[in-house]
């Protein structure tokens, strides 16, 4: 997990909030850090390219899909509502009994809301 933090950091035109690591998936909620804004797809590209240089399992083929799916958060009930979700899917996959005991989560920048 470290080496994806240190990505997210070192690739500053956008800034991560909570995340969490799941075994096959990310779920993480940014923001624009920059303006003009750089597009997401453009900061994805760069955090997946400089995480993959930096990934210690050298036998491993992909790291990443192709693709990836964004939504658009337009309010701050509508960030707490899909936290909430997402917070339980280490739960929902059997990986732990109780949501906080999953130790590849947390949040690095506090996303701010004006609703």
């Amino acid at each position: 997990m470290g080496t994806i933090v240190q990505s997210w950091r070192a690739v500053g035109f956008w800034v991560v909030g909570r995340f969490i690591v799941l075994p096959d998936h990310i779920h993480l909620f940014c923001s624009p850090h920059t303006f003009p804004f750089h597009a997401l797809s453009k900061w994805i590209s760069f955090w997946k390219s400089l995480t993959t240089k930096n990934w210690h399992l050298l036998i491993q083929k992909s790291l990443w899909q192709k693709e990836y799916w964004g939504r658009e958060m337009r309010s701050g009930e509508s960030y707490f509502s899909k936290w909430a979700y997402i917070h339980d899917n280490p739960v929902l996959l059997s990986l732990v009994v109780d949501p906080d005991d999953w130790r590849c989560q947390g949040e690095i920048e506090k996303l701010l809301w004006r609703d």
